[in-house]
C-alpha cells in the first residue's frame, strides 16, 4: 500500500516535471551544462528549516543531492527539542525565463527523526538535572520520498530566491520554506 502511494506521488511529480510551466519550453542558453550550490534558511514545520544542496544540469535536467532538516528553536529545556532531517537524491526539470529559473524535483531520501520520549532516569532530582538531562530521545529512521521546488532570480552564476522542500515518509514526514542563495553555473 505504501509502496503504490510513493510510486503513485513519484509518477505525479515526474509528470508535474515534463509540463512546461506558463506555457514555456525550456530556453537554449549558451551553457547546457553547470553544477551549482545551494544554502538556505527559513521556516519549517517544526520551527525552523535549513538545506544545502549540489546540482548538476543538463539542458533542462536536474540532477542533486540534498541535505534538509527542521527542528525546534527551543533550546532549553532539551525535552522539547523536535528534529527531522534527510539525505536526498534528486532528478527534476528546470524551466528559465529571463529574469531566473522555476524547478521542480523529487527523488528518494533517508529521512531521520527525532522526538522526545520518556523523562531521563539517570539526572539527579534537581532543577539544573532538569533543565540539562530532558528526556530520552526517540529516533526512527526510514525511506522517504523528497520534493522541491524553487523560484530563483539569477544571472548565469548567481541566484537568489525561495525554495518549498519537503519529505514525505511514515515516521517524519516535514516541509519547509527557506531563503536560498546559489552560486555556479545555474543556468
Amino acid at each position: 500500500m505504501k509502496v503504490n502511494f510513493a510510486v503513485s506521488v513519484v509518477l505525479l511529480c515526474a509528470g508535474f516535471g515534463a509540463m512546461p510551466l506558463a506555457g514555456q519550453e525550456p530556453s537554449k542558453w549558451p551553457g547546457e551544462r553547470g553544477v551549482f550550490a545551494s544554502a538556505g534558511v527559513g521556516l519549517g514545520s517544526n520551527d525552523v528549516g535549513a538545506l544545502v544542496s549540489l546540482t548538476y544540469r543538463h539542458k533542462s535536467l536536474l540532477f542533486g543531492a540534498r541535505v534538509s532538516a527542521t527542528g525546534s528553536s527551543d533550546f532549553f529545556p532539551p525535552a522539547s527539542q523536535v528534529f527531522d532531517r534527510d539525505v536526498a537524491l534528486l532528478v527534476g526539470r528546470q524551466f528559465v525565463g529571463r529574469a531566473g529559473y522555476a524547478s521542480v524535483s523529487t527523488g528518494l531520501a533517508v529521512a531521520h527523526g527525532e522526538r522526545p520520549g520518556a523523562p531521563r532516569t539517570d539526572c539527579p532530582a534537581s532543577f539544573v538535572g532538569a533543565l540539562f538531562c530532558g528526556n530520552e530521545v526517540v529516533e526512527r529512521r526510514t525511506l522517504g520520498l523528497p520534493v522541491e521546488g524553487k523560484l530563483v532570480l539569477s544571472t548565469r552564476y548567481a541566484g537568489i530566491g525561495v525554495s518549498a522542500f519537503g519529505n514525505l515518509n511514515s515516521h517524519a514526514s516535514f516541509f519547509g520554506l527557506a531563503l536560498v542563495l546559489e552560486l555556479g553555473a545555474i543556468r
